[in-house]
C-alpha cells in the first residue's frame, strides 16, 4: 500500500486534505467537487487512491455521491438536541453511570501559543461578526492526560473589541483575554455550546496522535456580553476515545 510521509496510507492523507478544504469552505455545503480525474491530478494521486479517500469522507458524512452527477459537500442541516441543567454534580455523586469515566482528573498543559493576528475559520468569523479583513487574537493549547494528548483548545477574541488592550504584547493566559474584554466593557456574562463529531484536520490528528479516520468531538462555546454581542469563541477538539460528555437534563 502506498504510504504518505509519516507512515500513513496515502488515501488517508487525501481524505485529510479534502476534509480541511471543506472545513475552510473552499468547497462550501452543497458544492460539487471537481470531477475525479481533475481532483486526482490536483492532489497528485491516482484515481484509485482518490476514491478511497473520498470513501472515507462519505463514511464520515462529509460527502454525498449522486449517481451520474458526482460528489457533493453534504449540507450540514443537523438535528439539535438541547439539554438544560437540573441538579448539580454534587447531588449526583455516588450514583452509578452507564459509562464509567473520570472527569475530575487534572490535565497537564503541554503547550500554549498566542497569535496576535490569527486567521479565523469562516464559520467562527461569522459567529464573531467579523467583516472582511478583520482579525482576532488566538490563544491555543494542548492538554495531556498521563502523558497522552487528549484535548486541543483554541480561543478567538475579535481585535475590534479589545483594540486598545495590551494583548498584542508577549505571552498571555486565557485570564488576560477575559480581563481585556472586561476592561473594554465586554465582559462575558452568558454562553452557548454546540457539540458535533467531525473528522480531524491533519494537524489536529498529529497533535492528538490519532489516525485521521478517527472522529473527534468538537465543542464550540460562544460567549456573549451584557448586550448580547458575541465576544469570544472557544473551540475545543477532544479525542473521541478519551471523553464521555456528561450533561444534566430537566424533564
Amino acid at each position: 500500500m502506498t504510504e504518505a510521509p509519516g507512515g500513513l496510507p496515502k488515501y488517508l492523507t487525501v481524505a485529510s486534505k479534502l476534509a480541511r478544504l471543506i472545513e475552510e469552505e473552499h468547497y462550501p455545503p452543497g458544492k460539487r467537487l471537481p470531477a475525479e480525474p481533475v481532483l486526482a491530478e490536483e492532489l497528485d494521486v491516482s484515481i484509485v487512491t482518490l476514491r478511497k479517500g473520498l470513501d472515507v469522507l462519505k463514511a464520515n458524512g462529509m460527502l454525498d455521491s449522486r449517481k451520474g452527477s458526482g460528489n457533493y459537500v453534504r449540507e450540514q442541516g443537523q438535528l439539535r438536541r438541547i439539554a438544560s441543567e437540573q441538579r448539580s454534580r454534587e447531588q449526583r455523586l455516588g450514583r452509578p453511570n452507564v459509562l464509567e469515566s473520570n472527569d475530575t482528573q487534572t490535565l497537564n498543559t503541554d503547550s500554549v501559543a498566542f497569535v496576535p493576528d490569527a486567521p479565523v475559520p469562516p464559520r467562527i468569523a461569522r459567529v464573531l461578526e467579523l467583516g472582511e479583513g478583520e482579525g482576532a487574537f488566538l490563544l491555543s493549547g494542548r492538554y495531556l492526560l498521563a502523558g497522552r494528548p487528549v484535548k486541543l483548545v483554541r480561543s478567538y477574541v475579535p481585535h475590534k473589541l479589545v483594540a486598545k488592550s495590551s494583548l498584542a504584547h508577549g505571552e498571555i493566559a486565557h485570564e488576560d483575554m477575559r480581563a481585556a474584554l472586561s476592561a473594554a466593557g465586554h465582559a462575558p456574562v452568558e454562553g452557548h455550546d454546540e457539540i458535533r463529531c467531525q473528522m480531524p484536520t491533519s494537524d489536529e490528528a498529529s497533535q492528538l496522535a490519532i489516525l485521521p479516520t478517527r472522529l473527534v468531538i468538537a465543542a464550540y462555546r460562544t460567549l456573549y456580553d451584557a448586550e448580547g454581542r458575541p465576544v469570544e469563541v472557544e473551540e475545543t477538539v477532544m479525542d473521541s476515545a478519551s471523553y464521555v460528555l456528561d450533561y444534566a437534563i430537566t424533564l
